[in-house]
């Protein structure tokens, strides 16, 4: 039912954008053990060619916000070191840029032939508006990168300004944690696209993660991965591809 005549749709808004959308296909974590590895498809926007009804093309002045660099993920491994009882803990969000909404424009999405179900039988040229930060357009990164901020920034972290990083997060330990013996060690949060890496002290810092994981709906952490397979002591050992040992 929101499927329709892209002719329509451009008679209707003379601002509106077409993109056209492809099936991508990969083996993940190649550089790993084979067990480890999976093959994993997404259908994301060929973002480079965006068209407007006339035919042309889009090119937009974004300001892209960019992930944490290898610096402050080394810097957030060597500050759990630090710690009284420092702890390393990660996770990531899955499909997380169609959780944000597309700024900009409406854009509509049209798919090859090969694609079409048989309900586009007798359609010309079908398509259907995108809603969300699809994979492969030039917004993307950019609405999820704000939606992701506005979580950390509601959670109570403030975004380090003089580190020279877009993407480094602090936190101070809560009232509760501090009358029970903790130490009054600030946590730190890395955010790599949709990658998040937390360090501090364990028992802030867990409760600090779990928030977040409830309030973005994630996946397991890969600590809580681990200690499911019977290792209690697992802490963080992989970060976007990148291995090592927190101790």
């Amino acid at each position: 039912k929101d499927v329709e005549e892209w002719d329509a749709v451009n008679a209707r808004d003379e601002e509106a954008r077409i993109v056209r959308g492809m099936l991508i296909t990969s083996l993940k974590h190649v550089e790993m053990a084979k067990a480890r590895q999976r093959w994993k498809s997404r259908l994301v926007a060929v973002g480079c060619n965006i068209r407007t009804g006339s035919g042309e093309k889009v090119v937009e002045q974004l300001q892209h916000i960019v992930p944490g660099s290898l610096a402050a993920s080394r810097l957030g491994t060597g500050y759990s070191l630090l710690c009284e009882d420092g702890v390393c803990v990660g996770f990531d969000v899955p499909g997380a840029y169609v959780t944000a909404p597309l700024s900009g424009p409406a854009t509509y999405l049209e798919l090859d032939r090969i694609y079409w179900p048989a309900a586009w039988k007798g359609y010309r040229r079908p398509v259907t508006r995108i809603w969300k930060a699809l994979y492969g357009l030039p917004r993307g990164d950019i609405d999820w990168g704000h939606r992701a901020r506005q979580h950390l920034e509601a959670e109570g972290w403030n975004k380090i300004r003089d580190f020279g990083e877009d993407s480094l997060f602090v936190k101070a330990p809560e009232e509760d944690d501090i009358a029970a013996g903790v130490p009054n060690n600030a946590s730190l949060a890395s955010l790599y696209s949709d990658d998040f890496k937390l360090s501090g002290e364990r028992k802030p810092t867990l409760k600090f993660l779990n928030r977040l994981r409830t309030r973005l709906g994630t996946s397991k952490t890969t600590l809580q991965q681990q200690q499911a397979q019977g290792n209690e002591d697992a802490e963080l050992s992989e970060f976007v591809g990148l291995e090592f040992t927190p101790k």
